[in-house]
């Protein structure tokens, strides 16, 4: 069992903006390891994640001078012969893995190019990361999404993601770069998503990880609750701003300026079923114990290290999101 219970909700600490509610989440036991997370670990040149010999899309080779790197599901990697992004969380040994990647660049395929991957310090954005899609699905998904901001030639989602969230530096750095337009439909997406970022509260002393509230698709419809949280405080602070701009982008593009209300005993429901459910042991990518929760509400996935039962990491959200 994945003790879910010893997460906590402080609802006087939730932010709500158009579209989007943020609750911090605290542990009633943190639990503490050398770990590494892996854009850490390739900004510190301890790892070094390359195209296959074969020029495989659905897999990268990650070489590590460290033990017990974080591999976590959404880091988008940038480089290569295309972008890609880790479809499965994991933690790595020292030596040589294989992890298992999609690509979210559809316009560029150069293997023989560029090997290596420069940058992993970026998250995809929310929906993708708690759902489970295939390459088709994602590509489409990532269409979707220049449609609310800005097409790139390449089909890049950093693309998008960049010009939607960064900063205007930055944001100029991406539109020379990839040659694109901004237009009025662009603007009003990174105005959405800008304006929420100056007004979120950074990581609080002690936070652990993050529950959501947001729309899927028209405010019409039910909010759904998402998950993030780690084993503790340390882990989440450098996972902290690359999950928030996950959340917020999916918020931007949404067509909702309303505020997801918080229904407690919901909230509590879901945790509750989180708690209580079958979590069944998934196939080990590197060395880590994984776990998947799949029903018909609810979808979750968590990674330990071996024999010890408390999440380094855990996603979890409801089955529609």
């Amino acid at each position: 069992m994945i003790p879910v219970g010893n997460l906590i909700l402080v609802l006087k600490q939730a932010q709500a903006f158009p579209g989007l509610t943020l609750i911090p989440v605290y542990n009633k036991a943190n639990y503490y390891h050398e770990n590494i997370l892996l854009g850490d670990a390739v900004a510190k040149e301890q790892v070094t994640v390359k195209e296959m010999a074969n020029s495989r899309v659905q897999a990268l080779e990650v070489t590590s001078t460290q033990s017990n790197v974080i591999c976590v599901k959404g880091t988008l990697l940038e480089g290569g012969g295309q972008d890609r992004q880790v479809v499965r969380s994991c933690i790595l040994a020292k030596g040589t893995s294989q992890i298992p990647v999609q690509c979210v660049q559809h316009g560029r395929w150069n293997p023989q190019g560029q090997k290596t991957f420069s940058s992993a310090k970026t998250m995809t954005t929310s929906y993708m990361r708690h759902g489970k899609q295939d390459q088709t699905q994602t590509w489409n998904t990532i269409n979707s999404y220049e449609s609310s901001t800005t097409r790139s030639a390449t089909e890049s989602l950093r693309c998008t993601m960049s010009i939607t969230l960064d900063s205007k530096k930055l944001m100029s750095e991406t539109v020379t770069t990839h040659r694109v337009q901004v237009n009025e439909t662009t603007q009003n997406t990174r105005s959405k998503a800008r304006n929420i970022k100056e007004k979120i509260n950074p990581v609080r002393p002690g936070q652990v990880g993050i529950f959501a509230i947001r729309f899927a698709g028209s405010e019409n419809q039910q909010p759904k609750f998402l998950l993030e949280a780690v084993a503790n405080p340390v882990l989440w602070e450098q996972m902290h701003h690359s999950v928030v701009d996950s959340l917020i982008y999916d918020a931007a593009i949404s067509h909702s300026d309303k505020k997801p209300v918080i229904d407690v005993r919901k909230v509590a429901a879901f945790l509750k079923d989180l708690q209580k459910g079958k979590w069944q042991k998934a196939p080990a990518v590197g060395i880590e114990d994984g776990w998947e929760l799949t029903q018909s509400s609810l979808r979750g996935e968590a990674i330990c290290h071996k024999h010890l039962p408390i999440p380094v990491h855990i996603m979890a959200s409801e089955n529609c999101i």
